[in-house]
């Protein structure tokens, strides 16, 4: 039985990794499935890839770079006159740099790319989520338990450091999907994060790192095929409404901290804040 028959789901970072072998497997399972790329070449190269192994797969292709407000802003508005709801959101696009970089918009590229932008898609289409039958909103995101933020660097311009700065933006974003998922108590949107393992796979994160990391990573990083299967999990199966946090299929508890009303409520008004002279 497909299990996606009917669905409209939208994957993020499409054209490689988790995102891609998640494409294949939601369209294998009946999907309509809109992958979001950012590099021109390899988006069509994976959509040929999909079409030849799959000639039934329904799949499209939407260009998008996160690190361009400007560019998010332009996909918005096409995916919004194009679709009138939408099933499943996964948020799956991230990015590592090794050191600071700030992209056009002035902003730390990986906090624009891996943060603000899956929470300013989310918000925009949570309109069109509202109006399917059980949609969901996946995110890539399971920081480590004793990471905490600075709220008064959000950016780390004065304390960056590529994984502790690469994790607090993903640290963000499960906040700011732990304050979605209670506001949204009551409503048919369920916000799901996780981290679907299990242990290191295959995917482009460290594109942009030095030759010695991206060879390490290579070197215990596993197929991407579990992985997927465990986003396909997430997206499918019904008892997930209880739950917000995975770890492979595996519900996590809570801590604490995430849970810090005062915190949840600075990250947004700092969010705010960044965006507010940015999106008119």
């Amino acid at each position: 039985m497909e299990k996606l028959q009917g669905k409209t789901c939208l994957v993020t970072g499409a054209s490689s990794g988790l995102g891609l072998a998640t494409t294949e497997l939601f369209a294998e399972n009946g999907a309509t499935v809109v992958m979001v790329c950012r590099n021109k070449d390899k988006a069509h190269t994976a959509v040929e890839g999909i079409r030849h192994r799959n000639p039934t797969a329904s799949v499209s292709l939407e260009l998008c770079d996160f690190s361009s407000l400007d560019s998010l802003r332009s996909f918005i508005s096409i995916f919004t006159n194009n679709h009138t709801c939408l099933d499943i959101l996964c948020n799956n696009a991230a990015a590592m740099k090794p050191v600071y970089t700030e992209t056009g918009d002035g902003l730390e590229y990986m906090l624009q790319t891996n943060y603000l932008a899956p929470f300013i898609l989310t918000q925009s289409f949570l309109h069109l989520l509202k109006r399917s039958q059980d949609p969901r909103v996946i995110n890539i995101t399971l920081p480590p338990e004793k990471l905490r933020l600075d709220l008064s660097d959000l950016q780390c311009r004065r304390s960056f450091n590529t994984m502790q700065s690469f994790y607090k933006t993903k640290l963000a974003l499960l906040l700011h999907s732990l304050e979605l998922a209670d506001s949204l108590t009551g409503n048919d949107v369920s916000i799901i994060c996780a981290d679907p393992g299990p242990g290191p796979f295959d995917s482009g994160l460290v594109r942009d790192m030095p030759a010695p990391i991206r060879f390490f990573k290579k070197l215990i990083s596993g197929k991407v095929d579990k992985a997927a299967a465990n986003i396909l999990f997430y997206a499918t199966h019904s008892f997930l409404r209880k739950e917000t946090i995975f770890k492979g299929t595996n519900p996590q508890q809570r801590i604490p901290y995430w849970n810090d009303r005062q915190v949840r409520d600075e990250l947004r008004q700092k969010t705010d804040e960044l965006l507010a002279d940015l999106i008119s």
